[in-house]
């Protein structure tokens, strides 16, 4: 059984959020702004900082790192979530 960085099981449900997302969140950071990043399945959609959600606007791809939806819900809820 392989586990994510929290120590959650890693077939549990995962959020894909970018590094600075990540970063923040281990840092309990409030007020960080982020877009939704439509995936194209169902209504499935990763994370972003303002920058990195630019950069995709551009035509860039950026890397994603998966995080325990359970340990990153109660962070990801008190977050500013951008329109662009």
């Amino acid at each position: 059984m392989s586990l994510l960085l929290c120590g959650h099981d890693e077939s549990a449900s995962a959020i894909r959020l970018c590094k600075h997302l990540l970063s923040a969140a281990e840092r309990n950071a409030t007020e960080t702004a982020h877009y939704r990043l439509l995936r194209g399945v169902r209504m499935d959609y990763d994370l972003c900082c303002r920058d990195c959600g630019n950069r995709v606007k551009g035509g860039e791809n950026i890397e994603l790192f998966e995080a325990c939806e359970t340990c990153l819900t109660p962070w990801v809820l008190n977050q500013k979530e951008v329109t662009p």
